[in-house]
């Protein structure tokens, strides 16, 4: 899933300022086995799971300060990968007729036959 770089932005200014006011929190932050992408991937993870749409920033900022807290928050490798089947079923409209293979066929004109007679007409 897609952010857009503002959202990253104002989390890791926000993740910036706590480092620099929060001398516990300052460790946390710079731990190796954490990223800022994989800190976005939990938030989203996390906001999925309540099937809310609206959050209070110190909601979102709350997450993230949570993601680098717990050692027990590890980054998955899968993210959100979408696998689409459609299974839509077909109708006259939208499936196309299946091709059937065209035999070629030799026919053999035969000429028609002569006649001596002459038709009579409406006419004659």
């Amino acid at each position: 899933m897609k952010v857009s770089e503002n959202f990253k932005a104002i989390i890791d200014n926000y993740l910036q300022q706590k480092a620099t006011t929060d001398v516990v929190f300052a460790p946390a932050l710079e731990k190796t086995s954490k990223s800022l992408d994989d800190c976005i991937h939990y938030i989203l993870t996390e906001v999925k799971k309540t099937g809310l749409c609206a959050f209070a920033d110190n909601e979102i900022f709350g997450l993230a300060v949570q993601y680098y807290n717990d050692d027990t928050i590890i980054p998955t490798e899968n993210k959100h990968n979408v696998n689409i089947q459609h299974t839509a079923t077909p109708d006259l409209f939208t499936t196309p007729i299946a091709a059937t293979p065209k035999t070629t066929e030799k026919r053999t004109v035969l000429p028609t036959p002569q006649s001596n007679q002459t038709t009579l007409t409406l006419f004659d």
